[in-house]
């Protein structure tokens, strides 16, 4: 890998985002690092660059306003950095009765989990076609394989990051340029829910979580390799199938009653 590798992750300060700027750090990339957390930003800024050497950028963006994206690519433009990796990982969850969720918390989470990936997409994606290189890697969910009652939203969202990085990735063939989206499933990170019911966290997910490390490493692997798809866990890799081939009724049916049970 040259040394001259320019990354940009979203979601920097922490969970996943801050293992993979690390992992990039450790092989020698620049990296670009974007969060609204000013003071995580900074902390991880200073450990990047103490313990691996690497040049880093903060930049402190709302990742829910949709013109942020074109804020950070105007920015990069004017430094003339080219991005050879774009990692997309930043998102949160609401969780509770659709119709009971915060409406404007339900639009920044679309905001954040859909449109900002599909609009730094568009706009770095150009530039790696032309030079015949470059990665992207999505940070989707095992629940984009599924449907849920009561994070209607939130899988939605990772579902469309699934066939969004699927579809793109297809169409890359033979340009140099790969695409790769992680399903992890749940998670030790800092994670945000918005519940209605009061909880920082829906109760189901605080079972079978993987260790943040362990995900980030093998999204890089996966990364690295040029895999469109990655499922960390072994469980996970069995619901994901699950989801593929029971039917959607069925599969409704038992989260409904698994959510029901944990609540």
């Amino acid at each position: 890998m040259a040394t001259t590798e320019w990354v940009l992750i979203t979601g920097a300060a922490s969970g996943i985002g801050a293992e993979l700027s690390r992992l990039f750090a450790r092989d020698g990339a620049h990296l670009v690092i974007v969060d609204q957390n000013r003071d995580g930003l900074k902390k991880a800024s200073v450990e990047l660059e103490n313990k691996f050497g690497a040049q880093t950028i903060s930049l402190v963006y709302d990742l829910s306003l949709q013109e942020t994206s074109e804020h950070i690519y105007r920015d990069l433009q004017a430094q003339n950095i080219e991005i050879d990796v774009l990692v997309n990982n930043a998102g949160f969850g609401t969780f509770g009765n659709f119709w009971e969720t915060d409406l404007a918390r339900d639009k920044s989470l679309i905001n954040v989990n859909i449109m900002t990936p599909m609009l730094l997409t568009k706009l770095f994606l150009p530039g790696m076609v032309a030079r015949k290189r470059g990665r992207i890697l999505n940070v989707g969910s095992v629940s984009g394989f599924l449907a849920s009652p009561y994070a209607t939203t939130y899988y939605s969202s990772k579902a469309f990051l699934l066939s969004f990085s699927q579809g793109i990735a297809t169409s890359l063939r033979g340009r140099g340029v790969t695409v790769t989206v992680v399903c992890p499933g749940p998670t030790y990170t800092a994670f945000n829910w918005h519940n209605t019911g009061g909880e920082s966290t829906p109760p189901a997910r605080k079972r079978f979580q993987m260790d943040v490390s362990d995900v980030a490493n093998q999204a890089y692997r996966g990364l690295r390799r040029g895999q469109m798809v990655v499922i960390p866990g072994s469980s996970n890799k069995v619901l994901a199938l699950f989801a593929k081939i029971l039917p959607r009724k069925l599969a409704l049916w038992l989260l409904t009653l698994g959510q029901n049970k944990a609540n």
